[in-house]
């Protein structure tokens, strides 16, 4: 049964994908978003099922963090930044350098739109200008242009949590910073009752994060 729910989550993954044409970073089957994997969710899996997946505008990278979406036909600037945004999950935007370069090997040979970037004078003025990547060069170009528009987006780095208390906080404390821990700021205390007398006493704690692996 484990490994029966497995496949069908790695299904529900593809196969969403299919009805949307996209990706959304986390996966969520929750489909019906009342906090249980249910019924009704697996009746939303069962809707996709048989459904064929492929999508030639979608890439995604080696390690499954980022994607990017081809948006179909050119457009102008303004356009583009509102199709990237009207994407589902709403966490997509217009490719920027970073993600361009990237992908640049899975991209067409074309004037590709890039988010804002800042342009300085040499007087000190500024002023947010597009930028178009043409041909493997940073451009200038007007916003009522008709171009290519690509959209990305990334899944949020994953963080884990510990702590350290009792006597040997010290002690733990290094340990953690050691093994690449960061501590979060303050060190919280809570109070400890022992004893028939109900004496009390002080319990502190100092929680530590790191990028999950």
């Amino acid at each position: 049964m484990k490994h029966f729910m497995t496949l069908m989550a790695l299904a529900f993954a593809f196969t969403a994908g299919a009805q949307t044409g996209l990706v959304e970073f986390p996966y969520n089957p929750d489909a019906d978003n009342d906090d249980i994997i249910g019924v009704n969710d697996l009746m939303e899996l069962l809707s996709f099922f048989g459904n064929e997946f492929t999508d030639e505008n979608l890439a995604i990278n080696e390690d499954e963090t980022s994607a990017i979406y081809q948006v179909s036909g050119e457009w102008d600037f303004l356009m583009c930044k509102t199709k990237c945004v009207e994407l589902p999950s709403n966490k997509w935007r217009m490719i920027d350098v970073q993600t361009l370069t990237e992908f640049r090997s899975q991209l067409p040979i074309a004037n590709i739109w890039l988010s804002n970037e800042e342009l300085i004078f040499q007087d000190g003025n500024s002023i947010l200008a597009p930028y178009l990547a043409v041909s493997g060069a940073l451009s200038h170009g007007g916003t009522t242009l008709q171009e290519t528009c690509v959209c990305e987006t990334h899944e949020r780095p994953k963080v884990e949590y510990s702590y350290c208390s009792g006597s040997s906080l010290q002690s733990c404390a290094d340990g953690k910073v050691a093994d690449g821990w960061y501590p979060l700021s303050g060190i919280a205390s809570n109070p400890t009752f022992s004893g028939s007398a109900g004496h009390s006493s002080q319990m502190v704690y100092q929680a530590f994060w790191r990028w999950a692996e």
